[in-house]
């Protein structure tokens, strides 16, 4: 090969190789990694330092540090790339810290560790806490230790008791135990507590739980049944709490619709009858009551009442084939069936026994006879209509046809005998003719079938057993008797019989009584619209008026509701009853005086004064002035206030930063003696920590010399977000000096 194609072959591979130099990944610069074996723990002798530390990272020009207190961040702090350790000042014995580093080369890129968290140097908060009435007047509360205890043994618990109704502080003490008594308590008012865990750091977490009044419990549990016998009477029972105090009285509440009713039950009873309507659904309630208030509910639901199911009715047997349907009568050739039993005329009679085939009911013609008297002499009697379940009474009449004198049987019926001659003891006066008599009273059809003219006849359960009839004395029928009193469609009770005529010497006046759907509270006031019912009653006339229910939904006191009853001989009575109505809870306004610096917190201990109004019932208790003499970032106060009728009303004021101290700066790195070598003179650094607001200025340091080779480290100019400055510091120490050789 010669030179020339030597030097061709080798251009012609190095234009290959080139664009695979140009493309190497490695051209591009990697991004440094996480810092390894990143710690953050608090010094053993200053625990208000956390120290960090990690491992160096190649490539990497510098490190940064990102710091979160209480999830708030803080400016990062940029470390050359030598640096493995790092200090943040956590002295704040209230705050918790999130710190993580993070690698970074020239361009700005990085990779940071995760965060770690640094627990509060202060105890955490205690937990469950438990509160209660060992008796009226002695209240207990409980708690455990905290799971975090912070950076030195827990010293006590600051107990503080309140009272709700003004505020007022009445127990205030630093304990060590876990459970205390509290004597001197209220029955009737209710309390708060709050037990803050500390040590040498102080005290930052509270935990709060209420005191109740000197109530009942909630009763277990309540039931419902109806009576068999009488599905519209309920029997309602309930189970008490077996704890202390034992109930005086129960309020036993019925709910369907908007129908709702109150019945007071007296213990130790814990049963009551009610009268519900079985068709509907109904929700009972019962709560506990002594003289200091109710305990919650207990609650079950009544369904509807189902009869038990029995089978089919059996239907009444029909008319015998052995002869005609009898009649009192001239039976025309497509005779009406007779009726078993006069009917009275307000109400149809409930069908019994089908109508034969072939005898339709009549249109025209009175009533016949139940059992008309048969003549003397005359056939056989035919099979008389099946009569359900007849009541005791006179045997019937012997047999005897029961067809008069010169009637045609029914066609398609077998002949009767020919009867005897001889006039009949008891005739029945003929049918009249058409359009001639009174209007007739159609026999009912059975049940679910129409009846003349297309009319359904009525569906009637169970009916009433029809009388037996006896002999007449005469040849017209008896009289029809008057019918009694209906019974209640919804109960299935027949009502209690009332005065129907009038009485002309009735100069007695009715009774008349009011009564509220629910009752008034202790001070005479109801929290929501009540219902004034009246009942009337009169032992002599009937009532002709007696007021409808009147519902009361204005707020406001004094409401007078009357009802007058009046009866069939004029007498009047009336009643009144005065309603005091407050649907409207209080209102309540909090404010806060105090001095405050630009950044919002309060340099001297604020007060926070409460104002409650109320335009219904009146106020009953308002809170009382606090002034707050704690220190913290986000404090805050609570005020509840309560009206004559019972409702409250509270208000909060919370984010409250009070700061009452100001920072504090030491000189680190040097004490006051020496003097120290040349070659190891120390370096003075300066540390600032508040614990209230927190450090918004370091403190400089400024280092001179004041000849004999004695030198002052002078920290001062910290200040703390409050405005607060820090008092400078000094230290003065000695340094060896150079010794001059001549």
């Amino acid at each position: 090969m010669g030179v020339r194609q030597r030097l061709a072959a080798f251009g012609a591979a190095m234009l290959v190789a080139l664009p695979a130099v140009i493309g190497l990944p490695g051209a591009a610069l990697a991004v440094p990694a996480a810092p390894k074996s990143f710690s953050a723990v608090r010094n053993t002798a200053a625990p208000g330092q956390i120290t960090l530390g990690w491992k160096t990272v190649p490539d990497a020009d510098h490190y940064v540090v990102d710091v979160l207190r209480d999830d708030v961040a803080q400016p990062a702090v940029s470390l050359p790339v030598a640096a493995t350790s790092y200090i943040v000042d956590g002295a704040n014995p209230c705050v918790t810290y999130k710190i993580r580093i993070g690698a970074v080369d020239a361009a700005g890129n990085g990779t940071s560790t995760g965060y770690v968290t640094v627990r509060t140097l202060a105890p955490g908060v205690v937990p469950g806490m438990t509160t209660g009435r060992s008796d009226p007047a002695t209240g207990t509360v409980y708690w455990r230790v905290p799971s975090h205890t912070g950076y030195s043994p827990i010293t006590g618990y600051r107990m503080l008791l309140t009272r709700d109704s003004d505020g007022a502080e009445l127990v205030d003490r630093t304990v060590t135990e876990l459970s205390h008594s509290l004597p001197g308590l209220d029955p009737a008012m209710t309390y708060k507590i709050q037990v803050t865990s500390a040590n040498e750091w102080g005290g930052c977490a509270t935990a709060t739980s209420p005191i109740g009044r000197w109530r009942p419990a909630d009763p277990v549990s309540i039931t419902a049944v109806r009576r068999a016998e009488s599905p519209a009477t309920a029997e309602v029972s309930w189970v008490p709490a077996a704890s202390r105090p034992a109930p005086t009285y129960y309020q036993l509440t019925y709910t369907s619709g908007a129908t709702t009713s109150t019945v007071r039950v007296d213990a130790p009873a814990t049963s009551a009858a009610l009268t519900l309507d079985p068709a509907r659904t109904w929700t009972l309630q019962v709560k506990s009551y002594n003289e200091y208030g109710g305990s919650g509910t207990a609650t079950t639901t009544l369904g509807v009442y189902v009869p038990p199911s029995t089978g089919p009715t059996p239907s009444a047997s029909p008319v015998s084939s052995a002869g005609p349907a009898p009649s009192a009568g001239p039976t025309p050739s497509a005779g009406p069936a007779p009726s078993t039993n006069p009917a009275p005329s307000a109400d149809p009679v409930p069908s019994v026994s089908p109508v034969p085939t072939g005898s339709p009911a009549p249109t025209s013609g009175p009533v016949p006879s139940a059992d008309p008297e048969p003549a003397p002499g005359t056939g056989p009697n035919p099979a008389p209509l099946p009569r359900p379940d007849p009541e005791p009474g006179p045997a019937p009449s012997p047999a005897a046809p029961e067809t008069a004198p010169g009637t045609e049987p029914t066609p398609g019926t077998h002949p009767e005998p020919t009867p005897a001659p001889g006039p009949a003891p008891n005739p029945v006066t003929p049918e009249p003719a058409p359009g001639t008599g009174p209007a007739p009273i159609p026999a009912p059809s059975p049940a679910g079938t129409p009846g003349p003219a297309g009319a359904p006849s009525p569906v009637v359960a169970d009916p009433a057993p029809l009388p037996q009839p006896g002999p007449e004395p005469s040849g017209s029928p008896g009289p029809v008797p008057a019918p009694g009193p209906s019974p209640d469609p919804e109960t299935g009770q027949s009502p209690t019989p009332v005065p129907t005529a009038v009485r002309p010497d009735d100069t007695t006046p009715p009774v008349i009584a009011a009564v509220l759907s629910e009752p008034a509270d202790g001070a005479g006031w109801h929290r929501a619209p009540v219902t004034v019912a009246f009942t009337c009653a009169d032992a002599q006339s009937p009532i002709v008026w007696c007021p409808p229910a009147v519902p009361v939904t204005a707020d406001g006191a004094g409401q007078a509701v009357t009802g007058t009853a009046v009866d069939a001989a004029g007498n009047l009575a009336g009643t009144t009853v005065t309603v005091n109505l407050d649907r409207t809870a209080p209102t309540i306004v909090a404010t806060v005086a105090g001095t405050r610096s630009a950044s919002g917190w309060y340099t001297t201990p604020p007060t926070v004064r409460f104002s409650c109004a109320d335009t219904g019932s009146g106020i009953a208790s308002c809170p009382a002035e606090r002034r707050l003499t704690a220190e913290g970032r986000s404090l805050t106060v609570t005020g509840q206030v309560t009206d004559r009728a019972g409702h409250t009303a509270v208000v909060s004021l919370t984010g409250l930063r009070v700061d009452l101290t100001a920072p504090t700066t030491r000189v680190t790195g040097v004490m006051p003696f020496g003097p120290f070598r040349r070659f190891a003179t120390p370096v003075p650094a300066c540390v600032t920590t508040d614990t209230g607001s927190g450090v918004a200025r370091r403190a400089t340091l400024t280092v001179t010399t004041t000849g004999s080779g004695r030198r002052a480290a002078t920290c001062a100019g910290g200040t703390d977000h409050a405005g607060r400055t820090a008092p400078p510091v000094t230290v003065t120490y000695a340094v060896e000096q150079r010794r001059v050789r001549r």
